[in-house]
């Protein structure tokens, strides 16, 4: 499936082990930015964040997703049955206005996950927004009445 990488308006990576949303992160081509997690098997990270990026995260990103991303949008990888460990599901999709376009790979925490670019690219996307991520987290942290 053809995307022109130009077209996209909104990326999102998200993460969920056993069912519970692991890692959630929204980039929007605006500057937008939603997060949740930290993407860890036992991630205890509950607060969603949302805000306003002024760095060009999104283009920084977009650029360094590689082809074998856009050359199997639609696909999913892996079987639920087929892991060891807890049930993963990572999903990479992009927003062209009305329409989603997306990949995903089911597999367990215990046993081959997606391929080494995939979990390459992810990460890189979660180091891109951590500053920011960690930065509202204190903001959080420092509004809370002290002991």
């Amino acid at each position: 499936m053809a995307v022109a990488k130009s077209e996209i308006d909104a990326i999102m990576v998200s993460l969920e082990v056993e069912e519970e949303t692991s890692l959630f992160l929204l980039l929007g081509k605006d500057g937008g930015i939603n997060r949740m997690g930290s993407g860890a098997v036992d991630n205890q990270e509950r607060s969603f964040f949302i805000g306003i990026l002024q760095e060009p995260l999104f283009e920084q990103f977009l650029k360094d997703i590689p082809d074998e991303v856009w050359e199997n949008l639609g696909s999913v990888f892996g079987s639920p049955g087929d892991h060891t460990g807890k049930s993963c599901v990572l999903k990479l999709a992009f927003r062209r206005g009305e329409k989603e376009d997306g990949i995903a790979f089911v597999y367990g925490s215990e046993s081959a996950g997606p391929p080494e670019l995939i979990l390459e690219c992810v990460l890189r996307f979660v180091a891109l927004t951590q500053p920011w991520y960690e930065a509202q987290k204190e903001m959080i942290l420092s509004s809370q009445p002290g002991d």
